[in-house]
Formats: C-alpha cells, sequence, structure tokens
C-alpha cells in the first residue's frame, strides 16, 4: 500500500475537535457532553474568582438544551488588532482566550484556551451572548460554522455572559445523548462550596424542578454536608498561602467510609493527584507521631472525610478533562497544611483529639484481631489441604464412608450413642457419620473469629467437608453430595440444629444456596400391629394409623440400627432441604433469631407465639 507525503493530512481545528471529540471533552458519550456543561460553568466561576458576578443560572430545557447565564463583566467583542473578532476568535480558534496572561485571570480552572471552543463547535446548535458597555454581542453557530455574529445597543444596564447551546449527537454518537440533571446539581453543589457567596441556581424546565446552590462557610459547608456520623464534632481546618498559592484543607473522622475531596481552582479533580498524595502522607505521618503507634496509612484514614482545596496560578492537569493535578508544589503545601491542622487541634481541642485517639486505637486493635483472624484461616485451610493429602481423611470422630461424590451424603449427628445407630444402619459406601457433642459455638454471638477457627468440634466438620474456607473455599472439593443433620424432634434437638445451620450461614452460605443441607426427619411414634411396624412423625399421622401396641420414639439415641433402616435410610425417608435464594432475608432472620439483637428477638418470639397453646 502506497505511503508518501501525500498521505499527511491536517485537519482543520473544527474538523479536529467535531471527529476527535475525546481528545477535549474526555469522551464521545453523556460524559463528554457533562464536560461541554462543566467547561461553560466553569468560566463563569472563573470571572466571580476574579470578583466579577455573583451568581450563575444554568437551565436545562427539552431536546437536550442547556443554558447558562452570569452576570459578570461579559464576554469581550470587537474588532482585535489583526482584524479578527475577539468574541469568534474565543469560541472558534483554538488557544485564543484572556487566561494566557496572568493579569488578567489568575488561579483560575480554564488554562487552555480550548473548553469554551469545544462545546461551540461540537454543537449542533450553540448561541453565545455578551453584555458589556451598552451593547449586546451575539454569535450563532451551526455544527460549528457561524451563521451570524452581530452587535446591537441595548439600553440594559447588566453586563454578563449566556451561553446556550445543544449537543450534536453526530458528535457525541457512542450513546443517546441524555443530559442527567442530577448529575449537573451535584457539581453545582460542590462547586458552590469552593466558591462562597457564588449563588448557583438551577431550572429544569422539563420537570419544572428549581433548586438553588449557595455557601457562607465554604468546604466546612461540605464536610458538614457530608458527615453523617462524627466522631469528633468540630472540623479540623487550617489555610496555608505561599507564594500566590492558598492551600485550604478541612477534616472530620466519622463512623463511616474515607471519602476525599480534591479541588484545584474550584474544579474537583476526581482522579486526586498530588494534592492527594501530600494530604494521605501529612495524615498518616501526623496522627503516627501524635499517638505513638503504627498504623497503616488506610488505618489513619479510617472513617475520615478530609478536602484539599487548592488555587494556584498555572495549574497543571493530566488533560483537557482535569480529573488529576500535577502541580509538585501542592504535594508540599498540602502535607504542610493537615500536619499543622491536625497537631494545632489536637492542642486547642484535646477531648475532642481523644475521642479521635480512641476510635483510631479501637480500629488498630480491631485490625490486629482481623490479623489473628485471617491467620486462623489459613492455618484452618493448611489443616484442611493436609488431611487432604492423605489416603484416609481422619477428621478426628468421622466415621467416614468409602467413596466420595454426589452420591455421598455426611450425617451431623446429635450424640455418640444415636451416631453408633446411625453408623450400624447406614451403607457405608456412601453414608459417613459425625458425632456432635451436645450445643455447639454459637457463631453469630461470638465475634473472635480466631476463637471459632479454634474449636475442634467445628474444625473437624470442615476437615471432613474438605472443601476449603473463605478465599479458599471450592464447591467442587465437596466431599459429599449432601449434608444431613439428625437431631432428636425436642428442644435440645431444635437447637443444635439451629446452631449447625447458622454455623454453614456464616461459614459456607454457598452450600445453602446450593441446596446441599437437609435436615433428617424422625418420626414421634412408633406402632406395632402384629408384624407389622407403622411409623407416624405427627399426631395427624398417629390418627390415621391402624390400632396397634403404640411406643413413643424417645430421641435418636434410644433407637436402634434396625429403626434407623426402616425410616431415614428407607426410601420413604424423609428429609427438610435448607435452601437460601434470598440472602438478605436470610442475613435478617440468623442475625434476629441467633444473633446479639436481643430486644428484637424478643419482639419477633412475642408477634408470632399462639400464647394460648403454650398455656
Amino acid at each position: 500500500m502506497k505511503y508518501d507525503a501525500n498521505d499527511i493530512e491536517t485537519l482543520e481545528f473544527r474538523d479536529a475537535i467535531r471527529t476527535r471529540v475525546s481528545m477535549y471533552m474526555g469522551s464521545a458519550d453523556n460524559l463528554g457532553v457533562l464536560q461541554c456543561i462543566k467547561e461553560i460553568i466553569s468560566n463563569s466561576i472563573d470571572e466571580y474568582a476574579m470578583g466579577f458576578g455573583k451568581r450563575i443560572l444554568i437551565e436545562s430545557y427539552p431536546e437536550n438544551r442547556i443554558k447558562i447565564t452570569d452576570w459578570a463583566r461579559g464576554c469581550p467583542f470587537g474588532i482585535r488588532e489583526d482584524n479578527t473578532e475577539a468574541m469568534e476568535a474565543i469560541y472558534m480558534s483554538a488557544h485564543s482566550g484572556g487566561k494566557f496572561n496572568e493579569k488578567i485571570y489568575q488561579s483560575v480552572i480554564g488554562m487552555n484556551g480550548i473548553g469554551a471552543k469545544g462545546v461551540a463547535l461540537s454543537s449542533l446548535f450553540f448561541e453565545a451572548k455578551s453584555k458589556r458597555d451598552g451593547k449586546i454581542a451575539t454569535l450563532i453557530l451551526d455544527k460549528g460554522i457561524k451563521k451570524s455574529f452581530i452587535i446591537e445597543d441595548t439600553k440594559d444596564k447588566t453586563t454578563g455572559t449566556s451561553v446556550e447551546f445543544t449537543p450534536d449527537p453526530e458528535v457525541y454518537k457512542l450513546e443517546p445523548i441524555k443530559i442527567n440533571f442530577d448529575e449537573i446539581k451535584e457539581i453545582c453543589k460542590n462547586w458552590s462550596f469552593l466558591n462562597k457567596g457564588l449563588r448557583f441556581d438551577l431550572v429544569n424546565h422539563i420537570t419544572k424542578e428549581k433548586v438553588t446552590f449557595l455557601s457562607h462557610n465554604g468546604v466546612l459547608d461540605l464536610i458538614k454536608e457530608t458527615v453523617k456520623k462524627p466522631v469528633n464534632s468540630t472540623p479540623i481546618s487550617f489555610v496555608i498561602k505561599e507564594n500566590k498559592i492558598e492551600v485550604e484543607v478541612a477534616c472530620q473522622w466519622t463512623h463511616g467510609k474515607e471519602t476525599s475531596y480534591i479541588f484545584t481552582n474550584g474544579l474537583h479533580n476526581i482522579a486526586g493527584g498530588t494534592s492527594l498524595t501530600g494530604a494521605k502522607t501529612a495524615i498518616t505521618r501526623t496522627i503516627n507521631n501524635l499517638l505513638s503507634e503504627t498504623l497503616t496509612g488506610d488505618l489513619a484514614r479510617t472513617g475520615l472525610v478530609y478536602i484539599v482545596n487548592a488555587k494556584i496560578p498555572n495549574a497543571s492537569f493530566s488533560d483537557q478533562t482535569k480529573t488529576k493535578v500535577n502541580n509538585p508544589e501542592l504535594r508540599t503545601l498540602a502535607d504542610k497544611a493537615f500536619s499543622e491542622a491536625i497537631k494545632n487541634f489536637s492542642q486547642l481541642n484535646s477531648k475532642e483529639f481523644k475521642q479521635i485517639e480512641e476510635f483510631l486505637t479501637r480500629e488498630l486493635k480491631a485490625e490486629r484481631a482481623a490479623e489473628k483472624a485471617r491467620s486462623a484461616v489459613l492455618e484452618q485451610n493448611s489443616d484442611i489441604e493436609r488431611e487432604l493429602r492423605k489416603k484416609v481423611v481422619l477428621a478426628g470422630k468421622l466415621i467416614d464412608c468409602r467413596h466420595h461424590d454426589e452420591t455421598s451424603e455426611l450425617f451431623l449427628v446429635e450424640g455418640k450413642s444415636a451416631a453408633g445407630g446411625i453408623a450400624k444402619a447406614r451403607d457405608g459406601d456412601k453414608i459417613a457419620v459425625f458425632p456432635c457433642r451436645g450445643k455447639g459455638l454459637n457463631v453469630l454471638k461470638e465475634k473472635n473469629l480466631e476463637y471459632i477457627l479454634k474449636n475442634e468440634e467445628y474444625k473437624e466438620i470442615m476437615i471432613a467437608l474438605g472443601c476449603g474456607y473463605g478465599e479458599k473455599f471450592r464447591i467442587k472439593k465437596l466431599r459429599y453430595g449432601k449434608i444431613v443433620i439428625a437431631t432428636d424432634a425436642d428442644v435440645d434437638g431444635h437447637s443444635i440444629a439451629c446452631l449447625l445451620l447458622t454455623f454453614f450461614y456464616k461459614f459456607y452460605p454457598e452450600l445453602l444456596k446450593e441446596g446441599k443441607i437437609y435436615r433428617a426427619n424422625f418420626p414421634l411414634y412408633q406402632v406395632t400391629k402384629g408384624k407389622k411396624v407403622y411409623y407416624a412423625y405427627d399426631e395427624d399421622e398417629m390418627a390415621k394409623l391402624p390400632k396397634g401396641e403404640i411406643f413413643r420414639m424417645k430421641g435418636l439415641g434410644e433407637a436402634s440400627a434396625q429403626v434407623f433402616k426402616d425410616t431415614i435410610f428407607s426410601e420413604n425417608g424423609r428429609y427438610t432441604q435448607f435452601t437460601m435464594e434470598d440472602g438478605e432475608q436470610a442475613e435478617y432472620y440468623f442475625n434476629m433469631l441467633m444473633g446479639t439483637e436481643l430486644e428484637q428477638r424478643k419482639e419477633y418470639i412475642f408477634e408470632n407465639t399462639n400464647w394460648e397453646e403454650v398455656i
């Protein structure tokens, strides 16, 4: 294939934006459309940063039309020295604008002279109006091509700029264009915290929704908005200024998740950057120095909501969408600011800092306990793997079967006597028996995982199952097709069955979901008439049996091997299968009935008990 000098093309600026919009607006989908809206609003914010205009109006109309109006100085217009129109250059010519000159704009969002042009040239329809000096200039573009530009006299003494546009589906073509008003609200709410005194009015003409954002306390209002369950009631804050750079920080520990907000010149840097690096470094180092402990960064920032709001001339970002800030100075200043903020707070608010210290110390102890638990899990899995490498699994009391596949079954039996009878009655090829001694440990009430995993009975059951635990769990390695709980039909028997079910719920929920767990039902009555023996599982069945010698079954331990053969191991053996289709519902009932929620359990029992039957 021929490839020479004539194959090298140069795209016009308009064509470059419309065919390669991802380079300018981040993407050719709804994220790119949202970036367009942010670019125009940020121009109005830059005007406010320079001391002009205290209100921005954002309006959403049908058919994806957006209008943004401010009452600042108004976009410059008129013929420049090179005989070109200034307003046309602002919206149509590459790298044209007033923000390259630090005397005019300092510490602003826009830097490259691209944002507004990217919006104008990628729109299906675009109109910019500027009022200043008793005149109003109007520029209209159609698919990035100028349709008209006029300057008229006006008696309106207000000044400002309004931009109205509709994104072009031919440009933003990766998905149908759909402007999300809630996303615009969230962006403007955050911007209001960074620009104290700047009012954002938003109007959705489709849903008739109206909302206003106006912050008087800046990032402290953002902390208040974000924090729901504080550890320290007073937020920590500090401002540092060096060489025309201003860094404001604020933070508060919470009983929630770590949340960071990084802002540079009023722009939310969602990917962080140097400011975030400096903040994290300072927080970890300062907390460790004050607590005389060794906390990891993640532990030191447990539940921390923290903000860096930086204003810097010549901000450097990773790309046009400005998701990450790169200025190395911000790492140093964010570090200094957080270090001073936390030190000062520990001295001036000693009681509240003590609360932070106690909170982080508890988290450290919990992490150490969790590390012990992780070690216990690893040790448990090592024991299981070691046993599986043997030809015969030696899980203590386990009376194993000879073959292990989907047809084999593991019986967890209440007591040695019952286990002995079941062992005699079973098919030794397919049925394994494990005797459980009395009531086991309630794994939902015991919070120490290490202690649970050292419980010999549960440890041996885990070894018998052979399928690992936690991250090592592999259901394909399960040595039995069924796990059958066999207990007496009395209160103690039900309790033991519940404890075993709770064990499987906590450690092997996959087995419940797959329907691998059963309970063997044992008859309450035996009726003998002549040479025939009948069994009844409740009073109704008993009433339907032939009249004969009635024997009330006392429990599994009293039954002979023949009784087991005639009941649970017969073709008519009855089993209850346990499943867990709804995980949330299962979690609620297990924790309510078997966990630590005593009051909730009392309430449930009183509401669901037929007291006439009890009496």
